[in-house]
């Protein structure tokens, strides 16, 4: 058989499962305190850094279940009751989300061209005061097309709004937006394992804790960590990193 849906999802790296067997009988809890939950906690903070270094400089990553994770916390993060202004053409993971909130948002769906850019022109004019929060693909998952996003997000912060970028299909392909103040990515669109993503937060971005219970990750995302997802995520992100370095 061959396979060819790669923007469903890519086969696991063998990097990346290299990296995932230690981890792979459970190993120890990266929250405990003791020398087996240290060097779990290790592993994850390595993760984290190979998932930083695509990102901007700015801001914390979060590792989460996968994108859609990432993109309702930023929603339910930075809408709070105001105005949401999102591309037509967005994944269903944001475009279920801002409609669940309806009763609570006024929600403005920009349409894009037969090219499938968004109109700047039009984005200026529904981006205003009031707006809390303005979303946008980086490469759209079905037609490949990538968004101004920078200038999406120079719009956004005119108005006082935040920017929040689904990364998915773009990260670790082209670069990243450096003026969103969230980005989206999941491991398994880059050949890493399904089942976790990661969630970047520009500091000072309204941040709302969105799993209540252990405290981990700061206190903004509960729920012990698994060392193998991270480890898989981290060295996907990695190669990644190199490929882009080498391709520049």
């Amino acid at each position: 058989m061959i396979y060819l849906d790669y923007q469903a999802t890519t086969p696991l790296a063998p990097e990346a499962r290299a990296a995932m067997l230690p981890w792979l009988d459970g190993g120890a809890n990266p929250h405990a305190a003791h020398k087996l939950g240290r060097a779990a906690k290790a592993a994850v903070e390595v993760a984290r850094d190979q998932v930083s270094a695509l990102m901007p400089s700015d801001g914390q990553v979060y590792f989460t279940s996968g994108a859609t994770e990432a993109l309702n916390w930023a929603i339910r993060s930075a809408a709070k009751g105001c105005k949401i202004v999102v591309l037509a053409t967005e994944h269903a993971a944001v475009l279920d989300a801002v409609s669940a909130l309806r009763s609570y948002n006024q929600v403005e769906l920009l349409p894009v061209s037969s090219d499938g850019l968004v109109d700047l022109e039009q984005a200026r004019y529904a981006i205003t005061q009031g707006t809390a929060l303005v979303i946008t693909m980086l490469v759209n998952n079905e037609i490949g097309v990538i968004q101004p996003v920078d200038e999406l997000a120079d719009l956004a912060h005119a108005a006082g709004a935040s920017l929040l970028c689904d990364a998915v299909q773009g990260y670790g392909r082209v670069p990243l937006p450096t003026k969103a103040d969230y980005i989206a990515v999941s491991a398994h669109k880059l050949h890493g394992p399904i089942g976790v993503g990661a969630f970047w937060a520009r500091s000072g971005a309204p941040l709302s804790p969105f799993i209540q219970g252990g405290g981990q990750e700061g206190g903004q995302r509960s729920g012990t960590l698994s060392p193998m997802l991270c480890a898989g995520l981290g060295l996907s992100e990695a190669e990644r990193a190199e490929h882009m370095a080498r391709a520049a």
